[in-house]
């Protein structure tokens, strides 16, 4: 079975507007959506990149490799 695509694909980090400006500086995404100081949704294509603030995260994700 080969992938064809990505409906969308999370990012995680602690400086969410740093975040954003990299994502669309560098790769040209198209910031469609926020929940401002938690969220942003960048349109990639036919995809999303969705990207969270580490912070609010809820503490069952502690041992996550993403928080």
């Amino acid at each position: 079975m080969r992938v064809s695509g990505l409906l969308e694909a999370a990012v995680y980090g602690a400086d969410i507007t740093a975040l954003e400006r990299f994502y669309v500086d560098v790769f040209g995404l198209e910031p469609v959506a926020r929940t401002e100081g938690r969220t942003v949704v960048l349109r990639a294509g036919r995809s999303a990149v969705i990207l969270f603030m580490r912070r609010t995260m809820p503490s069952a994700h502690a041992g996550c490799p993403c928080g």
